[in-house]
């Protein structure tokens, strides 16, 4: 057996977390009335619960069909709230973060052409807990300088003039700013905190906008052995990813899979049951898998001299930066309840 053969079967057998056959599932139908929505949000709260699996829906790109079943998602719940508070807090009212898209604007990101800022290559090994016949190079290896700002960074999408004043930009450019108001002032739209990575681009923006929950489907590539382009052409063509997005996601799962936590125990082990992503409220826990996948991340930054943790220095974007929600429930004050993602700017 290949060694990318043999990773692909250690990673299906033991660490990917596989979707549960027990999904509250929310139809677009309840919300037609009020008893309706009660119980909706009732599911919401029994996907938190140790029987259930949190509230998913998966879309499929981005089309015009789309329209019928956009609403059908809702974001699961910390008890009453749609995030962690912190201690003692209270849940944010009234700053929700959008997490319904028509499929107008998701249809304008995913249509838009990337002229200038592509940041599409391969970072360099960055633990020693990864074997080298694992760590696929392809092409270019990353200077991390060129993911590396200032702590009030933004990274932001620098619109082409459209053709007319009632016409959508068409291209656009990717740029990191040392601060949103230095953004604001070049013109620019500030798409999520923290400078620009490979996850950054409209595309991906699109993505992750149609997708509370990627598991399902960046499964179902990384469980077929075949060799890493064979891989990389299954999370772009079937997920949706650019390139450099794919790869992140590729190679975050490389580094946990052989990563062992602080506890002695190696993340496989943790991620063999599916259990909920967050345990009961109040402090909706992140299940032992996730937490092992994000010390795994921290650990491979460290060890890389990497400005922040693995995935966010080398993505640039995550739900949590750009003020999405996913089938994931965050603290609070993690999410960029102030980024809005603008549809057709002028």
């Amino acid at each position: 057996m290949s060694t990318w053969a043999y990773f692909v079967t250690i990673v299906t057998s033991t660490f990917l977390i596989l979707p549960s056959t027990n999904n509250h599932l929310v139809s677009a139908h309840q919300h037609d009335n009020k008893e309706a929505n009660i119980n909706r949000r009732g599911a919401i709260r029994r996907a938190q619960s140790t029987q259930g699996n949190t509230l998913f829906t998966n879309y499929g790109n981005a089309t015009e069909q789309m329209a019928a079943i956009e609403s059908t998602w809702e974001p699961p719940l910390c008890g009453d709230c749609w995030c962690i508070p912190s201690s003692g807090s209270k849940c944010p009212k009234g700053k929700i973060p959008k997490y319904e898209f028509t499929a107008k604007e998701i249809s304008f990101f995913q249509s838009l052409t990337l002229t200038s800022g592509d940041l599409t290559c391969f970072p360099a090994k960055p633990a020693p807990w990864i074997p080298d016949g694992y760590w696929p190079v392809l092409g270019s290896v990353c200077d991390v300088a060129d993911f590396t700002a200032g702590p009030n960074a933004v990274c932001a999408f620098l619109y082409d003039t459209p053709k007319s004043k009632k016409s959508c930009p068409v291209s656009y450019s990717l740029q990191t700013f040392e601060t949103a108001k230095l953004a604001k002032a070049a013109d620019a739209f500030v798409t999520h905190k923290g400078p620009c990575g490979m996850c950054s681009n409209a595309k991906d923006l699109a993505v992750y906008m149609t997708k509370p929950d990627l598991t399902t489907e960046v499964t179902a590539c990384i469980q077929n052995p075949a060799p890493p382009q064979v891989i990389l052409q299954c999370l772009m063509q079937n997920v949706g990813f650019t390139q450099g997005c794919a790869l992140v996601y590729l190679e975050d799962y490389i580094s946990t899979n052989f990563y062992t936590n602080s506890q002695g125990v190696r993340c496989p082990i943790l991620c063999q049951v599916t259990v909920p992503p967050n345990g009961l409220p109040p402090e909706c826990t992140l299940n032992s898998c996730l937490a092992c996948n994000e010390e795994a991340s921290k650990a491979a930054g460290i060890s890389g001299s990497l400005p922040s943790d693995f995935f966010t220095t080398y993505a640039g974007r995550t739900r949590r930066n750009s003020g999405l929600l996913s089938n994931i429930v965050r603290e609070c004050n993690s999410i960029a309840t102030d980024i809005k993602q603008k549809y057709c700017p002028t």
